[in-house]
């Protein structure tokens, strides 16, 4: 498959082609799905040939309520990635959450637990290490993260195995996390949840310009699932979630552009169901410029304790009237701007805006209550291949 990825860059006219090969490699990237290259699966080999270090800065700002600010969270990020033999990969991220505002309104008549607002700082490590044999890859690592309130720690092990013509890719993989869960506003409490995830995926090249990704997960959480921040808020023990995702992505060459295309669905056993389209477009412009414009749409009904009151009518009875568990929708649109500097050096610039409301569900969403939401995310990152 790289020997066809080489003849249509070669098929262009000369001048064309000298501008393009500047994009190749951003291109590339827009095009592959998680795990392989684009035109061609996992191969035998790590896929960095060189070391990759990323630099992110998310800032993101949420509203409600005609406009009331609910949150601010900053985020900064660091990635590295790339072979620790001519076998072996890693990747590496590290991220700190900083986060502040006034509390949410998860209902009309919750404003908070007090005047004091939220704030708070996550920091996450993730570190997985990819070893490659002929026909199968096995990838080990995990992540922690810590906050004031809450710590957890997963493991995971994922593997992968490619047909011989590298058209085919089946993968396979579980991970389970020990979280320990407390409240800056209880000190007594103490509580315990843990999770354990499966996933099986089939990734197929299509033909040469157009690859196709299915992935099944299975998720289930036993334990504190409550949020104790929130009045009255007493869930289920158990969750059991399913999700369905599927990705397509095609290279036009008429245009030099790629197309995305994600659909996700979910499904738990608290009556939450929910539905993701995305589709997104890869377009260079010029010799060093790519411009990616996109748009989401997400939908999920309510969990079947979910209720628009309060206080409950039954303490003892499962309730929340955490809106994030409630009948929504939201759609998302966003752009995003790369800029290839040269000498393995790029800058990327994204804003996402997030509009939510029930109306926007599909079918009827009459029996929810939940005010208007709205979110924006700017993005600005650095990346350098050695």
């Amino acid at each position: 498959m790289a020997g066809r990825k080489k003849g249509r860059w070669h098929r262009m006219p000369s001048r064309v082609r000298k501008g393009k090969r500047k994009l190749a490699s951003l291109l590339c990237a827009a095009l592959a799905l998680p795990g392989m290259e684009f035109g061609g699966a996992a191969q035998a080999q790590p896929q960095n040939e060189g070391v990759i270090a990323r630099i992110k800065y998310q800032d993101y700002r949420e509203y409600q309520n005609g406009g009331t600010h609910r949150m601010h969270i900053m985020a900064p990020s660091v990635m590295l990635s790339g072979p620790l033999s001519e076998r072996t990969e890693f990747e590496f991220s590290s991220t700190v959450d900083v986060m502040s505002g006034a509390s949410p309104f998860y209902h009309n008549t919750l404003t908070g637990a007090s005047e004091l607002g939220v704030s708070d700082k996550r920091r996450a490590v993730d570190l997985k290490v990819t070893h490659y044999f002929e026909r199968f890859s096995i990838g080990v690592g995990g992540a922690i993260s810590t906050e004031d309130d809450y710590f957890s720690r997963s493991p995971l092990v994922e593997a992968r195995v490619w047909t011989p013509d590298k058209l085919t890719t089946l993968a396979a993989g579980f991970s389970f996390s020990n979280d320990r869960i407390s409240s800056t506003n209880n000190p007594d409490l103490d509580e315990r949840r843990r999770t354990n995830n499966m996933f099986l995926g089939v990734t197929q090249v299509l033909d040469q310009n157009s690859v196709l990704q299915s992935n099944l997960a299975l998720s289930r959480s036993h334990g504190y699932l409550s949020d104790p921040y929130k009045p009255a808020d007493r869930r289920p023990e158990q969750r059991n979630m399913f999700a369905w995702l599927t990705r397509y992505n095609r290279f036009f060459p008429a245009s030099e552009g790629a197309l995305h295309f994600d659909y996700r669905y979910t499904r738990d056993n608290w009556s939450l169901q929910s539905h993701m389209v995305e589709v997104a477009w890869f377009q260079p412009l010029g010799e060093h410029w790519l411009l990616r414009p996109g748009l989401r749409y997400y939908s999920q009904s309510s969990a079947d304790f979910y209720a628009n009151e309060f206080p409950p009518s039954d303490f003892e009875a499962d309730y929340s009237a955490d809106q994030r568990l409630g009948n929504f929708g939201s759609i998302s649109p966003s752009v995003k701007l790369v800029r290839e500097f040269g000498s393995g050096v790029s800058v990327d610039l994204k804003f996402e805006y997030m509009l939510q409301r029930p109306n926007l569900k599909l079918g009827s969403a009459h029996d929810s209550q939940i005010d208007p939401f709205h979110a924006a995310v700017i993005s600005l990152g650095l990346v350098k291949r050695f």
